[in-house]
């Protein structure tokens, strides 16, 4: 699977940005997971998890609102699933 920008699995969340537009993070099925506004319907699991906190909400949450600006650039995308739900972005950055 490829997006029309040429994001799949291995590419990075960069390239999905930069290839998608704004993008939102979160926490779904245990794996930290992007999606892009412009790509609605399809969903990114990454390889990245927050940095470790005594605070237990940072570990689900560590980006409030699902807006990650750059901080997960170089993560990789390790799964793609198209499950047609749009609107499931609601909060990004460009």
């Amino acid at each position: 699977f490829g997006t029309a920008g040429g994001v799949g699995v291995g590419s990075s969340v960069q390239a999905l940005r930069l290839a998608h537009g704004s993008i939102c993070a979160a926490r779904a099925e245990g794996e930290f997971v992007v999606m892009a506004a412009n790509l609605p319907g399809v969903s990114f699991a990454v390889d990245w998890n927050p940095p470790p906190s005594r605070e237990p909400s940072v570990a689900e949450t560590p980006f409030p609102g699902g807006d990650p600006g750059t901080a997960l650039d170089d993560a990789r995308i390790t799964k793609a699933w198209v499950h047609g739900v749009s609107g499931a972005c609601r909060v990004g950055v460009g």
